[in-house]
């Protein structure tokens, strides 16, 4: 008779608030520095749930009401957005780019950005830069802008 196998962990959320402080207290800390606005008539609640894999992170970010968020660069990693539900419009160094379901987002790192975002629900996998800059080199595929 085999051993039955022992229960799955499950991500408990590592936030979830009504309150926007404490929400950009805790965003501030783990991805880079920024200031945040509740845009829509909704109150604001934010569910947050991060799962280390090795120094990558997997991120689930559920937020109830439309935001405007100004960040400042991000030195430590890359994110790719994920968008499950809702939308990001997002304007890096003046161009603007649009995330939502299906139309996911790369931000390298040391870039700031500006997003307006409606209610969203969104995956987020942050990659370590060093690591990212390591394995691009490796394939050749470094260019010098990425390395200034």
């Amino acid at each position: 008779m085999k051993t039955p196998r022992a229960a799955r962990k499950v991500a408990l959320p590592s936030l979830e608030t009504t309150s926007l402080r404490k929400g950009q207290e805790f965003t501030s800390k783990v991805w880079a520095k920024h200031t945040s606005r509740v845009t829509g008539p909704d109150s604001y609640s934010s569910v947050i749930t991060r799962i280390p894999l090795g120094r990558t992170h997997f991120n689930h970010v559920a937020c109830s009401t439309a935001m405007q968020v100004m960040t400042e660069p991000n030195n430590r990693t890359a994110t790719l957005f994920l968008p499950l539900e809702g939308s990001m419009s997002i304007m890096v160094e003046g161009k603007a780019y649009r995330a939502s379901p299906g139309h996911p987002m790369f931000l390298p790192h040391r870039t700031a950005m500006e997003f307006t975002a409606t209610p969203i629900e969104c995956l987020l996998i942050e990659i370590p830069a060093t690591a990212l800059m390591a394995e691009l080199r490796s394939h050749g595929a470094l260019g010098d802008s990425l390395e200034a």
